[in-house]
């Protein structure tokens, strides 16, 4: 889905692109690195397959993402095999990858460059292993045992004890509802051992190389975040993925009542919906009880969903509880309202409108390809309901909003998303004046997008630590936190070493007038673009 075309969120992936970067220069695959700092805050799998792909690929937005988009797709996979083997019907599989594929919220945050792709493919891996093991005796189940163990062991070396714990609800409340006793008991000890077994060698490493990183990990990282989040660690409301949920899935909200009302009949598929339940419910429930959250959290319940839906939806196409009525029609018909309204603002533009820009370059184009994107949408959505067939049906309605879904990217809107969340403009165009400057400051939310884009392993950060501060750095990075206060003394500091020093600052255009109004000098030159500015000082 155009994985190079939208610029590189901040901070996100511009963290996660830059620790890559390091990792190769560094050749140091254990201990994480961020512009120099110690970076704690996760074990390293996610990264080494970044880092591999910026090998193959290169210092792009396409190599940092590609990793979470094979994630994605070994999630809905497992998620495919889980269908297929609850409803004995092969087909399922593809069914569910479209699902899986055509819901917002996996098609935005599994091809984005964050942890949470990578955690969700090895998670959804584990809990289709372990049902393959639950529907199997013998040699077979130890086998699926051993490979439920391996994948948890792989999600743990993305996100923590996390992988652990999300399963095993699961699977606990699954064998509970089962009233499978026995195998409670028994079954979790293959996948336990085999997990450590695949954790140990960097747990171990890791610990040399970093005394205090399982202390910091699971006191800070862990409890803390649970516990007592702070602004770091996101503190929100209980409900949150209650209230998420519908809106990122997307274009499937709508069908989740008729797709729940058939998986109430009874059936020889019961046993694969009450393992899906387990699956979606029990972790909801646990990243619903702890204090930290984000919105990327909730990406791992997603092949759940997409299982039940289409599950769901199938039965009830065949019990004829589906049918063309008139919400459908007007769904149809707000589509082609929508797609002449593009259609429109393409020749006329919008400055007759309250519709602020959009874009920056190339907006009649866009406008076009939206509306072209839903005229599509519109005659394919008609399309399906042409047969009679169930999975025909789904795997239609499936492919009609794809090639929208395919034009996100391009309709990524670069004229309001401005400031932090996209400096790329003006750190471009400052790029090379930023690589040979003596020394380079910048504000915390920028100093990501900063040290990707300049490689400099020596950035000074100021204001606001956010990351950079941990809690247990130690002192050669806490050196490198200038506090606001101070940040007029380091700069001359720096311009007074040497004869024609270039100091640099990075920062939010609003923060970079306060910096210049505590008795620094006007800088010698100064970048504005899109709510950023960057400001050079010379020495004489």
């Amino acid at each position: 889905m155009g994985l190079g075309v939208r610029p590189l969120a901040v901070p996100d992936e511009a963290r996660y692109g830059a620790i890559g970067q390091e990792m190769l220069e560094r050749g140091d695959f254990v201990a994480l690195r961020l512009g120099g700092f110690h970076w704690l805050e996760k074990p390293p799998l996610a990264i080494w397959g970044i880092a591999a792909s910026i090998r193959a690929f290169g210092d792009n937005a396409f190599a940092i993402r590609l990793p979470s988009a094979i994630a994605a797709l070994l999630a809905a996979l497992a998620a495919g095999f889980v269908a297929a083997r609850a409803t004995g019907r092969p087909n399922m599989v593809a069914l569910v990858v479209a699902v899986q594929s055509t819901t917002v919220g996996p098609l935005i945050f599994g091809t984005a460059a964050i942890t949470d792709g990578a955690f969700t493919g090895m998670l959804a891996l584990t809990m289709a292993a372990w049902y393959g093991a639950c529907t199997s005796v013998a040699r077979a189940r130890l086998a699926w045992l051993a490979g439920a163990g391996v994948a948890a062991g792989l999600a743990f070396l993305c996100k923590g004890f996390l992988a652990l714990a999300l399963p095993a609800l699961a699977a606990s409340m699954h064998l509970i509802w089962q009233r499978r006793f026995r195998d409670l008991l028994v079954m979790p000890w293959i996948p336990i051992a085999v997990a450590a077994l695949v954790v140990t060698p960097w747990a171990m490493l890791i610990h040399r190389r970093e005394p205090d990183f399982w202390r910091f990990f699971i006191e800070y990282v862990h409890l803390r975040r649970a516990m007592r989040p702070d602004g770091i660690h996101h503190p929100e409301p209980w409900w949150l993925y209650l209230a998420i949920l519908p809106p990122l899935g997307l274009f499937w909200t709508l069908l989740w009542p008729k797709a729940a009302g058939s998986l109430r009949q009874p059936g020889p598929w019961q046993d694969g919906v009450r393992f899906t339940l387990a699956w979606l419910v029990g972790p909801l429930l646990l990243l619903s009880a702890s204090s930290g959250k984000l919105p990327t959290y909730a990406l791992p319940l997603f092949p759940p969903i997409s299982v039940l839906i289409a599950i769901g939806l199938v039965r009830a196409h065949e019990c004829g509880r589906i049918s063309l009525g008139g919400a459908e029609k007007f769904a149809r018909l707000l589509l082609l309202l929508v797609a002449g309204a593009a259609a429109l603002l393409a020749i006329t533009g919008t400055d007759w409108t309250p519709i602020p820009a959009l874009w920056n370059t190339a907006a009649p184009a866009r406008w076009l390809a939206l509306a072209g994107a839903l005229l599509v949408w519109a005659a394919l959505d008609r399309f399906s309901w042409r047969t009679t067939d169930a999975n025909h049906w789904l795997m239609r309605t499936a492919r009609a909003p794809a090639l929208a879904l395919a034009c996100m990217p391009f309709l990524f809107p670069d004229a309001i998303v401005r400031g932090v969340r996209n400096p790329w403009a003006v750190l471009g165009e400052a790029h090379a004046a930023l690589v040979s400057a003596d020394c380079v400051v910048s504000t915390s939310p920028l100093a990501h997008a900063v040290i990707w884009q300049t490689r400099r392993r020596d950035l000074l950060v100021t204001g606001w630590p956010g990351e950079f501060d941990g809690g247990m750095q130690p002192a050669e990075d806490m050196a490198r936190l200038v506090p606001t206060e101070r940040l007029a003394d380091a700069i001359r500091l720096r311009l007074a070493a040497k004869p024609g020093a270039t100091v640099a600052l990075v920062t939010p255009t609003d923060d970079a007038a306060a910096s210049a109004a505590i008795g620094l000098p006007a800088p010698a030159t100064r970048l504005d673009r899109d709510g950023v500015s960057v400001l050079f000082w010379r020495a004489p």
